[in-house]
Formats: structure tokens, sequence, C-alpha cells
């Protein structure tokens, strides 16, 4: 990835944080739980600005426990997947209402989102 792509997708990140932030969502920090931004470098179509919602690790350690007992149809995971499922739904809503544009399905990242730009209006 060249520098100058690199730099832009750093501001892409930096534009989306300030944008989330202003809409009322907290960045995760430490123990706590809320958005995050993941730059991915890679010089292929993968590349890019990625927001995920990041539950608190009182929560993800419960859903550890609950996935490696394989207590999988546990309602407390269900309730969790709900909960992350609405999260990407309002952190997606919030961008595109700032004008990003956006996808929501990847695989490879379950309940992310990929920020492609942020369009003028």
């Amino acid at each position: 990835m060249s520098e100058e792509t690199l730099r832009g997708i750093r501001e892409l990140a930096e534009l989306t944080t300030m944008t989330l932030k202003s809409h009322g969502f907290s960045p995760a920090f430490g123990e706590r739980g809320g958005f995050s931004v993941e730059i991915d470098e890679g010089d292929d179509e993968a590349g890019g600005v990625y927001i995920a919602w990041k539950l608190p690790n009182l929560i993800s350690s419960k859903v550890k426990e609950l996935i490696r007992s394989q207590e999988l149809q546990s309602p407390f995971l269900a309730r969790v997947a709900q909960h992350s499922s609405d999260m990407q739904k309002t952190l997606a809503d919030s961008l595109q209402l700032s004008g990003f544009l956006i996808e929501v399905a990847d695989d490879m990242r379950p309940f992310g989102i990929r920020v492609i730009r942020q369009e003028h209006r």
C-alpha cells in the first residue's frame, strides 16, 4: 500500500472516529465496551477501515466461557448476538446519516462495518 493511500485510510479512520463520537458513541477502552476502529493495511481489496462494536470484558469473558463449554444454545449467547447485530446496525445508520459509504457484510469480521469513504454532501 502506498504511503499516500495509507495516509488517506488513516484520515478516513480519524474522520470516522470523530463522527461516531459526535453521535454519542464511546470508543472501547480497557475493560469498557464501545466501538473500535481497525485499519487493515493490506494491499488488497480487504484493505481499509473497519468498525466493530466491542463488548465489555465481563460480557466477552462469559461468551468465551460458554463457547468453550459448548453451550452454544445458551439464551445469553442469543442475547449477545442480537445486541451485537443491533449495534452494528446502529453504527452503520449513524455513519450513513453522516454521508459515509459503508458495507456491513463481511464473513471475516462478524458484526463489522467496512468504511469505504465519506461522500460529500
